[in-house]
């Protein structure tokens, strides 16, 4: 808990949600006895000074190859064997529902290659999952619970490896095995269709350079010396093409058209993804795609872990309170020798870095040690409390397997696991209910992956903010916290780190976006203890709206109706040009004559409201259809922004109109702070204080005719996938009828294109120029977007389709 004040206007307390961290390492089996003493020296104690029982919930064929070892080390612990097929399908259904940008397709043809399938979060069942081991088992998923294992190979994982051991004349690991794949050329190997016919078979179909028999040409001229890296290029090619092509039969005999490949074979090597997707695509005609998985190893650790944590229930429900970490360990994407890149958190393969191949997968806890180990590789996750949220306390690092050449010796100095889980106590995170179509729904409005220019320029741009933000975290403690500089400065470091990964690395964490950004932003201000890095702006900017909310309405009172609507229109508007996540309008602040404080006047920033018609204008068929009493919405949902003008001088003047309407109105607010959102602690503070300025919010209020509720969101934009709970069910027992989104983050950056089955004003100030010339405008264009939902032409319009009137001349 951290407390922004106190102040003489308000002292209000941001709360940091209460949670847990689950921190994966990954280890070689021959490490497994160095793991537990890991265990037995840390965990242990803890457990028994809090008289806590500790369970092991192990899965995989490590569950019973180190079962003696497990028990032999760690006295007192009880052991339970998960079913291994049944741990994988749950941490499948799990990390599908929780992690945006989980699967993705591979095309070596698109720079970056990997291409994120973001629909998978809501459509993702019946699926096939091929999970790849020593062996590969296909099973048909047709829901979190419900699975067949419908057939098998025992040609996987450990057929590469151990004809490839044979191959190289040493003992090699997986990855460098598959570092020397890069290095040959199966065509010294393999025999082609054009070997056999001289060129391509047209009547079948096959061009010349197929793989017509894989080694064939090794039967033909045996006696020649050929390099171990053309045998285990080939050998790669023949166990991946045989695995892709069986997947593909296995799909078409169940009637699934999806295929996910698991079990950590693949690990984001090139020609693996490459040779699979083409037998996929091959042997289905173009009807299929291969589809991998950005943590492919973990699910079996996952699916066992969260049979512990969530009792057995089934997580193929549609709420989750879990989210992947922005801090976990930096990527490492580049390969000796290959040039390679990887999309997962971890270095894929390289020699020096203790890993091998094919997983086992161990969990620890403070209350269950869960864990799987097979003949190949060992996988660690750490579950605990996450303390960060305390301002007292420095970054400390999470624990990571460092494995030196001591096979009892685990170095735990790296900052950053692998991979975190964070889960988050008392909030439940669903759909949002009101999306035409949640399968096709795509938050984010640019894919900066694929835009270089975009890209390069929006990196940049947040290198520049980033002082700002640092300064705004250091001055929100400076009274209270001595180290707030040193924190705001390790908050700096981490965050430039973090832009310039991306910056090598676009497609290393998934889709990158300015949402991905800003939520990562934000993030790292938590992890640094700054969970409200702007409050004490806030307080500032909601003390002087008030000042003006009286006199406001009085002036509005005086207008007739239709002025009425163009002014309350305006100053949505220009509440909206308040956002400190805007260089450029705080520019204007600072550079605004008679400002306080850094803010200019409320008449000065309405000036830079540009006159109609607006970029993109709908506002005179919004007056169309709330000119007739009739036609007026019966419930408005206000997706509220900023602090201070924006919500004071800019929302709630709005939201009065409404309830004069007849209306019922909702306003929803982030559950936690960024930038100058408002939160919604904050929001039912404000609405008090204001509703003493005006009985009518107060009739509202106490009528439940003017509900506040929080939207379960962290971040500056809006990720409809992941709503709360409480949003969601009053959206369902008010029958909303109008979404208002406003600002720039909700509804320029995400949900320009998104659309509702009720109708929706998408209404923002563009305040930044880069982005205004993207879109056909200049500095401070208005986007005033009204979107009528009609049953009947839903069907027929594009997610890209506007409504709306667009103006290159604002």
């Amino acid at each position: 808990m951290t407390v922004c004040g106190p102040f003489d206007f308000y002292d209000y307390r941001e709360h940091e949600y209460e949670g847990h961290k689950l921190c994966f390492i990954k280890f070689e089996t021959r490490f497994i006895e160095a793991c537990l003493d890991f265990i037995r020296d840390n965990i242990m104690p803890d457990v028994v000074n809090k008289h806590q029982k500790l369970v092991g919930r192990v899965t995989g064929g490590g569950a019973f190859k180190f079962l003696n070892t497990i028990t032999t080390k760690l006295p007192g612990i009880t052991i339970e064997r998960e079913d291994e097929m049944e741990s994988l399908v749950r941490g499948c259904a799990f990390l599908l529902r929780n992690i945006p940008d989980e699967v993705f397709t591979y095309d070596k043809r698109a720079e970056p290659a990997h291409i994120f399938l973001s629909s998978c979060m809501v459509d993702t069942y019946p699926f096939l999952l091929v999970n790849i081991g020593s062996g590969v088992s296909f099973l048909k998923v047709e829901s979190g619970g419900t699975y067949s294992r419908v057939g098998g190979t025992s040609l996987g994982g450990g057929t590469f490896w151990g004809i490839g051991a044979l191959f190289s004349g040493a003992g090699l690991s997986f990855d460098e095995l598959l570092d020397l794949a890069d290095q040959g050329n199966h065509l010294q190997v393999d025999m082609l269709v054009r070997d056999i016919y001289g060129g391509a078979y047209e009547s079948l179909g096959l061009a010349g350079d197929t793989i017509a028999s894989s080694f064939g040409l090794a039967a033909r001229r045996p006696e020649e010396a050929r390099r171990p890296a053309d045998l285990i290029k080939a050998l790669l090619i023949a166990v991946s093409n045989n695995i892709g092509q069986l997947a593909c039969l296995y799909a078409r005999l169940n009637n699934v058209q999806r295929i996910l490949f698991g079990g950590f074979f693949i690990r984001g090597h090139a020609l693996t993804m490459e040779v699979i997707s083409f037998a996929v695509r091959y042997w289905s005609q173009g009807k299929m795609k291969a589809m991998f998985l950005r943590h492919e190893g973990y699910l079996g650790a996952v699916g066992a872990f969260m049979k512990n944590r969530m009792q057995g229930n089934s997580l193929a429900g549609s709420s989750t309170s879990w989210s992947e970490s922005k801090v976990a360990g930096a990527p490492s994407f580049s390969v000796p020798g290959s040039g390679r890149r990887s999309i997962y958190p971890i270095q894929p393969h390289s020699s020096s870095s203790g890993q091998v191949r094919s997983p086992s997968d161990v969990f620890l806890s403070n209350t269950a040690f869960s864990g799987a180990a097979n003949s190949l590789e060992s996988e660690t996750a750490t579950d605990a409390p996450d303390d960060d949220s305390s301002t007292e306390k420095q970054l400390t690092p999470g624990p990571r397997f460092s494995l030196e050449s001591n096979p009892r010796t685990l170095d735990f100095s790296t900052e950053w696991s692998a991979f975190e889980l964070e889960h988050v106590v008392g909030v439940s995170l669903t759909t949002f209910p009101l999306l035409l179509s949640p399968a096709d729904y795509v938050p984010d409005t640019w894919d900066l992956t694929q835009d270089t220019k975009a890209r390069a320029y929006w990196l940049e741009c947040f290198r520049q903010g980033a002082e700002r933000i640092r300064q705004k975290a250091e001055e929100s403690q400076s009274d209270t916290k001595s180290d707030a500089k040193a924190r705001s400065q390790q908050f700096a470091d981490l965050y430039f780190a973090f832009l310039s990964e991306l910056a090598d690395y676009p497609s290393g964490r998934g889709i990158l976006t300015v949402r991905c950004i800003l939520e990562a932003q934000q993030h790292f201000l938590r992890k640094l203890g700054f969970p409200d890095a702007f409050c004490h702006q806030k307080k500032l900017e909601n003390s002087w709206a008030l000042s003006f909310f009286p006199g406001m309405m009085e002036r509005l009172k005086a207008l007739d109706w239709s002025e009425r609507q163009v002014a309350l229109a305006r100053g949505i508007l220009a509440g909206n040009i308040f956002d400190w996540g805007a260089s450029e309008a705080v520019r204007f602040f600072m550079q605004s004559q008679n400002s306080v404080d850094g803010m200019a006047s409320f008449e000065q920033t309405q000036n830079k409201i540009p006159p109609r018609p607006w970029l993109m204008d709908d506002f005179d068929r919004w007056i169309q259809r709330i000119a007739v009493r009739e036609r007026r919405p019966h419930c408005v949902l206000i997706f509220c922004d900023n602090s201070g003008a924006d919500l004071i001088l800019g929302v709630l003047p709005f939201a009065i109109e409404c309830l004069d309407w007849g209306c019922k109105v909702i306003l929803t607010a982030n559950s936690d702070p960024a930038i100058n959102d408002v939160t919604y602690p904050e929001l039912l503070f404000l609405m008090n204080q204001v509703a003493e300025l005006d009985e009518r919010l107060t009739a509202a209020l106490n009528s439940r005719r003017l509900i506040c509720v929080d939207n379960g969101q962290n971040s500056p934009c809006l990720d409809l996938r992941r709503v709360s709970q409480n949003l969601v069910k009053l959206v369902n027992d008010e029958k909303v009828d109008l979404i208002v989104l406003e600002g720039m983050g909700r509804a320029v950056h995400t949900n320009l294109y998104a659309r509702f089955c009720v109708d929706c004003l998408k209404i923002a100030v563009i305040k930044n120029s880069w982005l205004a010339g993207h879109l056909g405008g200049n500095l401070f264009s208005v986007i005033f977007k009204y979107e009528h939902y009609s049953s009947d032409v839903a069907h027929e319009r594009n997610p890209s389709d506007s409504a709306s009137t667009v103006s290159s001349n604002p």
